[in-house]
């Protein structure tokens, strides 16, 4: 921050003046002290008058009398600037820096009614107003330039503790992806022994077919899960890698479809893709996560939108800027119960969950279900990776709906 342009105060030189405020400094200062400490911030209101009486009031003290003497502010500027230094160390707002300036020239209007005749201190007063207000000029702008400091210096650790705890979240992540693959590799070996054990043996047992079924889809959806969170750490870790080859993205998309059906059906939830255009034809991209892509949002708007609800799909064509190609822009929309305005910009995020998660259903894909929250993290990484963009829009939003 530049220095302030401060008006200008032709100050003329007072000998005599500064004599009397030197003579009527026991008269001044200490009254001048104890209005300062009744509005001292509420820790430090007990605080003794000796103990307030620092070298710093002193010294702007001090420099009102040599810029009254000498013509000049350029000892009562270094007082002041100490006085914003030592003081916002106590917790001072700057409408206590203004105050300390108010107080003290009351006290000197107080000292100057009981010494000087009416003439001489309104005399007295009107000299020293140019130099009172150069002195709140200068404490407004230290302090407001301290504070403004304090709240960057703030704002950067912020910034700091928030980047260490998303990269502590990836470590995480990643660590408990890796860690997690080895249990559920043998749950998904012994299960796979004890269904071919109970097939050859022809043991009919409903209750330990349901069972088995049961910790075979368990384990399925902890490796999708495991699988989300390996892809995630890759995003973040800059390290996703995409094998390009023409897609044709309405086949993919069908495809998509066709794998969701069964979930849309139980959910009473249409589908309708609209044809696409000619032109979208083929483009190059990973077949793979695109489809991953898909499957994550589609699955989304799913969850989100209530029994006997729609869906659409289409697609068009949007030219590009001058000197780069055109692209497809996909949207996938839905009667679903929307996403509130302040958690737009953060759906998107791992982990984020919208709504009250006690509202929630513990299936995937049944109404407002469960899931750890990272299928639109991958989403966007997938998209971004290609060179696209992907974002949400939603007029409102009922959680009850």
């Amino acid at each position: 921050m530049t220095a302030p342009e401060i008006t200008a105060y032709t100050l003329r030189p007072d000998a005599k003046l500064a004599a009397w405020l030197r003579h009527q400094e026991r008269a001044i200062v200490p009254p001048w002290i104890k209005m300062a400490q009744k509005v001292s911030p509420t820790e430090y209101r007990g605080v003794s008058t000796r103990r307030l009486e620092s070298a710093q009031l002193l010294d702007f003290f001090d420099g009102l009398i040599e810029a009254v003497q000498r013509g000049d502010t350029i000892s009562l500027d270094r007082a002041i600037e100490g006085l914003v230094a030592e003081r916002l160390g106590r917790g001072y707002k700057l409408t206590d820096f203004l105050w300390i300036a108010d107080t003290l020239k009351v006290s000197i209007w107080r000292a100057a009614r009981k010494t000087l005749t009416a003439g001489q201190a309104l005399d007295a007063l009107e000299k020293l107003e140019p130099i009172f207000a150069h002195s709140v000029s200068r404490l407004a702008w230290l302090a407001s330039r301290a504070a403004e400091a304090r709240l960057e210096e703030e704002l950067e650790r912020t910034r700091w503790n928030l980047a260490r705890l998303d990269r502590t979240k990836s470590d995480f992540i990643s660590i408990a992806a890796h860690e997690l693959k080895t249990p559920l590799t043998l749950i998904q070996g012994y299960s796979s022994i004890l269904s071919s054990e109970l097939e050859r043996e022809g043991e009919d047992n409903p209750r330990l077919h349901n069972a088995l079924q049961g910790l075979v889809r368990g384990a399925e959806r902890l490796h999708a899960i495991i699988r989300d969170m390996i892809d995630v750490s890759m995003i973040d870790s800059n390290v996703l890698t995409l094998n390009y080859q023409p897609v044709n993205l309405a086949a993919l998309v069908r495809m998509v479809v066709s794998d969701l059906k069964k979930e849309a059906v139980d959910r009473e939830v249409t589908i309708q893709i609209m044809p696409f255009p000619e032109e979208v034809g083929s483009l190059f991209g990973d077949p793979h996560r695109l489809y991953q892509v898909f499957n994550n949002v589609i699955g989304n708007a799913i969850k989100y939108t209530p029994d006997g609800g729609r869906i659409t799909v289409d697609a068009r064509v949007l030219p590009g800027q001058e000197g780069t190609p055109d692209f497809v822009e996909v949207r996938v929309s839905d009667t679903g119960i929307g996403i509130p305005p302040e958690d737009l910009p953060y759906i998107f995020d791992k982990f984020y969950r919208i709504g009250d998660t006690d509202l929630h259903s513990t299936g995937k894909t049944k109404f407002k279900g469960g899931g750890p929250g990272l299928g639109l993290a991958i989403a966007k990484g997938v998209i971004e990776a290609h060179g696209g963009r992907i974002w949400a829009e939603s007029p409102g939003y009922d959680e009850e709906r």
